[in-house]
């Protein structure tokens, strides 16, 4: 650096004109969700998503305050924070994104929050399975029970990436009590299951895009890995998306899927593998 040149930029740093934070980056999520391991490996459904096109796995860490090795037989299920750093920086390691998704439920709260942190701060970040039925969070929790969850999962995990992955239908919403979610999350990634919803697909993503600008957070859709009827146009248009799952989800959709390119995503919380 020249001093004239140094001059200047200190100059400019005084006046408030350059910034020494370095600009948040551009993130391509597509996103393969894992439930399941069944008699595959991470190795082998990382090779497989990337090979279509993916950029990242979405793998499930909890229920609750149970860890996914409680239910899943598989080895790799995981059953700790150090089974996601290993599984992450396994993805890493191929300049692919690991996520962890949970579905948190109405009881222990702080514990549910202290093992969602800890999962979280080992990989990219979290979604949230949110719906309001009784193996899940629950229809209308008593008023104030989501907002203390997400404010201590804050507290844990201030810098971790957070996406809700909700009911996206408005009844569903509602009963979620949403706007409690919603102040300390990051992202909405709604599960946009135009299938099981009987809606048309165009119309459900412009729904997901809706509810974007109405909570002013960036949407990127969960999309329904066994239907049909994909509006490539409009999935494109979208940051980026998740698919559910690996495992259901035929080979000739994953091609067309992972094939989409997306917008991409702004976030200083996201690293780039």
């Amino acid at each position: 650096m020249t001093t004239a040149v140094g001059r200047r930029i200190a100059s400019q740093q005084a006046l408030g004109s350059v910034s020494t934070t370095p600009p948040a980056k551009m993130h391509y999520l597509k996103l393969l969700q894992v439930w399941q391991w069944g008699d595959t490996t991470p190795q082998q459904v990382m090779d497989q998503a990337r090979s279509y096109g993916f950029t990242g796995l979405l793998v499930k860490a909890l229920d609750g305050p149970q860890w996914m090795g409680d239910y899943d037989p598989s080895p790799y299920a995981l059953s700790s924070p150090e089974n996601v750093r290993e599984q992450a920086a396994l993805a890493h390691s191929q300049g692919m994104y690991y996520f962890v998704w949970t579905n948190p439920r109405q009881f222990q709260i702080q514990l549910q929050a202290d093992l969602t942190a800890e999962a979280t701060k080992a990989c990219d970040g979290v979604l949230l399975d949110i719906e309001p039925y009784e193996q899940f969070w629950g229809p209308w929790a008593p008023i104030g029970l989501a907002a203390q969850f997400m404010t201590l999962l804050r507290e844990k995990a201030p810098r971790a990436y957070i996406g809700l992955q909700p009911d996206p239908r408005i009844s569903a919403l509602s009963a979620l009590r949403i706007s409690e979610w919603v102040p300390r999350a990051d992202s909405i990634w709604g599960q946009h299951y135009w299938n099981d919803f009987n809606s048309d697909p165009v119309s459900e993503l412009v729904h997901a895009a809706a509810l974007g600008m109405l909570y002013s957070m960036p949407v990127l859709p969960t999309l329904p890995g066994n239907a049909t009827g994909f509006p490539v146009d409009a999935i494109g248009k979208f940051p980026g998306f998740a698919v559910w799952r690996s495992g259901t989800t035929p080979e000739e959709t994953l091609v067309l899927l992972g094939q989409i390119p997306v917008a991409g995503t702004v976030s200083d919380k996201l690293v780039t593998p």
